[in-house]
């Protein structure tokens, strides 16, 4: 008898560990987001036709799925700053990005080792090269 209750708890122990750790739990999503935790900056310049350019970013994920990002872009000299917040997950690859605005914007990174690379569709790929930027690429600070 003591050797079938020892043994159903054991089974009901593993059954509540594996069914805990699927992939929508939040002890997954927990682990997921933990693991891109960090602060990831970026910095490009260049000049696009005649006119000079300057972007810098940094991205903070804080591993509880809130981010924080700061941007500092200059055009000609003349500069704007802002930063927003929001919530993010992790899809495999994939840190999605969705912002606390109204406008309810979700922008996606591709995880490759301790970077971030920005996502853009085609349309804003061909823009990105025809201006001479390069693709965004974040990484983490040590």
């Amino acid at each position: 008898m003591r050797r079938r209750l020892a043994l159903l708890l054991s089974l009901a122990a593993v059954t509540s560990v594996v069914s805990a750790c699927g992939h929508d739990s939040t002890i997954a999503r927990a682990l997921r987001n933990r693991s891109v935790k960090g602060r990831y900056v970026y910095a490009g310049s260049g000049r696009t036709v005649t006119i000079p350019w300057r972007f810098n970013a940094a991205l903070d994920l804080d591993g509880r799925g809130k981010y924080a990002m700061d941007v500092d872009v200059s055009v000609r000299g003349e500069g704007d700053r802002n930063t927003s917040y929001g919530t993010y997950s992790v899809d495999n690859d994939r840190v999605i990005l969705a912002s606390d605005r109204a406008n309810g914007q979700t922008h996606e990174l591709v995880v490759r080792g301790d970077s971030l690379v920005a996502e853009t569709d085609i349309g804003g790929s061909v823009i990105l090269r025809m201006a001479g930027i390069p693709k965004p690429v974040f990484v983490r600070e040590r």
